[in-house]
């Protein structure tokens, strides 16, 4: 089971470093396996404004950019990228920052102009498309409408500032197959308040729902379940991904499920089991292997069986 600890600080208010929580936590029963700090690869990349910009002047695409980055005095840094203006806030990797894949920046130059750094796109800092789905995948990431101040840290605009636990959850404690269960493993074993929430439900639409406002079978078309939607269904199965597929991966539990597969049937207690192809091992109930047949003594008799003879004595 992972956690976030950014996540954990909405339930439960602790300063412990991560040492200090991976210690307590295992002492109080829950073991930790791993702690992994999700800005461990990127280092000394900041936000930096665009002050002013000059075409290079031993080439015809790259351009001699002057950055502010928060402190001291503007840098030189040289770009290749075309979707840069003056006045832009851009990531700023600066001399000795290192970028997801060990990659290393320091100053140097460039067609023999000193560069004191470099612009990054987001894929140079472990982003996708997905992550950033309006920026320009070809160029610099433009970070004006991102509600950052210069100077401050990438990994923090980007929501690294952040670690995550990885628990080894044993058999009997199933409450902590959730978020909410390890918080309060969490506020026990420090001594401190549970914060609980109040789920706050926002509607997606005008109007009022009838009656309860989940709908009722029959007077809706729906279930209880799927509320008030067209013919039961739940709102993220009318388009969109479900919730859970929303949360990152690297966070809850990671179980598979006991769903049967083409080639599978369920047995009486509940667990998918493969159908065994030769013989008539596997089959579900009321159904036999070709070929195969009753001895008029009750006895299953399969192909390659005999009928059994008369025993000693008998004639």
């Amino acid at each position: 089971m992972n956690i976030s600890r950014k996540w954990l600080r909405e339930f439960v208010d602790i300063t412990a470093t991560d040492k200090e929580y991976d210690s307590v936590m295992t002492l109080a029963g829950q073991k930790v396996e791993t702690t992994e700090r999700m800005d461990a690869e990127i280092k000394n990349v900041i936000v930096g404004k665009v002050l002013s910009m000059k075409k290079h002047e031993n080439s015809d695409h790259m351009w001699v950019c002057m950055v502010d980055c928060g402190s001291g005095e503007p840098v030189q840094i040289v770009t290749g990228a075309q979707n840069v203006h003056e006045g832009d806030l851009v990531p700023v990797a600066q001399h000795n920052s290192y970028l997801p894949g060990g990659i290393h920046i320091t100053k140097g130059k460039l067609r023999g102009v000193e560069s004191c750094g470099m612009l990054c796109s987001y894929k140079e800092l472990g982003l996708t498309e997905h992550d950033c789905p309006e920026a320009y995948a070809d160029g610099i990431w433009i970070l004006n409408d991102e509600g950052c101040e210069v100077g401050e840290d990438m990994n923090v605009v980007i929501g690294n500032d952040d670690s995550i636990v990885e628990f080894e959850i044993t058999n009997n404690r199933p409450d902590c197959y959730s978020l909410i269960g390890l918080a309060r493993e969490t506020a026990a074993a420090f001594n401190v308040p549970m914060k609980h929430h109040e789920p706050v439900v926002k509607g997606g639409a005008e109007g009022v729902l009838p009656g309860d406002g989940l709908g009722l079978l029959g007077q809706t078309g729906g279930d209880r379940q799927g509320g008030d939607q067209p013919g039961g269904q739940r709102p993220h199965q009318q388009g969109g991904q479900p919730p859970v597929e929303q949360l990152s991966c690297q966070i809850g539990a990671h179980r598979q499920a006991a769903v049967p597969q083409k080639g599978q049937h369920l047995e009486m207690d509940g667990y998918p089991r493969p159908a065994q192809h030769k013989g008539g091992h596997g089959q579900p109930p009321g159904e036999r292997a070709a070929g195969e047949g009753v001895h008029p003594g009750g006895q299953l008799q399969r192909p390659h069986q005999q009928p059994p003879g008369p025993r000693r004595g008998q004639r």
